[in-house]
């Protein structure tokens, strides 16, 4: 007799805390584009895994993240005299491969290239690490990029 008034206090609490939670903020649970627009300077720079940063003038490059919309639409360069830097345009279009998520910026201009993001991309956040190969897989560079 203990065991099933016992039985059905666990199961009326069951019930009770599957209750749903009107207190629940919709919009604190939505997913929003990615925003790192503005202007990045480089922190620094490793070359397949040397640490190349003060071999260059890097802090006189300067990569605009232009945003429409809500969303990247376009980049400039502007400083980038001597440094080697893996755009050669400075300026182009920008994409994101997920705009959400995005793990890839992708830039196209006289050319097209794809960087990787190191470290996952946080909107608003004030640094950003990404990886792109030039030329062959061996050929690996490294940017730490800060906001201004």
């Amino acid at each position: 007799m203990r065991n099933i008034f016992f039985t059905i206090c666990v199961f009326a609490l069951v019930l009770v805390s599957c209750a749903e939670d009107d207190n629940i903020n919709p919009d604190g649970l939505g997913v929003f584009t990615v925003d790192v627009s503005g202007t990045w300077s480089i922190v620094s720079v490793w070359q397949n895994g040397n640490d190349i940063t003060n071999v260059f003038d890097f802090s006189s490059l300067n990569l605009e993240l232009i945003y429409s919309g809500g969303e990247p639409v376009s980049y400039s360069i502007t400083g980038a005299t001597g440094v080697p830097f893996a755009l050669k345009s400075t300026e182009g279009e920008l994409i994101f491969n997920d705009v959400k998520f995005p793990t890839e910026l992708i830039f196209l201009g006289n050319q097209n290239v794809t960087f990787n993001a190191v470290d996952p991309i946080i909107s608003k956040g004030g640094f950003m690490k990404l990886s792109v190969h030039l030329g062959c897989a061996d050929n690996a560079y490294v940017y730490s990029l800060k906001k201004n």
